[in-house]
């Protein structure tokens, strides 16, 4: 089963998101502030085989939107992102998939560590310059 959690807080691009995942039958949660500590295999109902939360003590800054997809196929997924261009859904924060690494992740740190990702190869690509 193709299933999806949400965590975005700009509430004009909450609609577009579920009509389109509902649409290509993703079954779609949206995650509140409250869901941000709950791991990835909890927000999911997935057994955590790879340890425990990671209870790192973040600073208190802003958590980016995430998508995080569960149950795709390399094609399901390639779908999905087409049909989301085709409909002129832009930029709605970071995607992920569930993987072994980030099941006993929380919400929060996956966000984070995606942001933390894409500004390191902001950097390499553009040498901290803007583009």
């Amino acid at each position: 089963m193709k299933q999806a959690v949400i965590y975005q807080p700009d509430e004009n691009k909450v609609p577009l998101l579920y009509a389109l995942m509902t649409s290509l039958g993703i079954q779609v949660r949206r995650a509140e502030e409250k869901d941000l500590d709950k791991t990835i295999a909890e927000l999911f109902g997935l057994p955590a085989f790879f340890g425990t939360p990671d209870q790192e003590n973040e600073a208190l800054q802003a958590i980016p939107a995430v998508t995080v997809l569960c149950g795709f196929q390399e094609t399901e997924l390639d779908a999905f992102l087409a049909a989301k261009r085709a409909a002129g859904i832009g930029n709605t924060g970071f995607l992920s998939i569930v993987t072994p690494m980030n099941l006993g992740w929380t919400l929060k740190k996956l966000a984070l560590e995606l942001q933390r990702e894409h500004e390191e190869i902001e950097k390499q690509v553009w040498g901290g310059q803007n583009p």
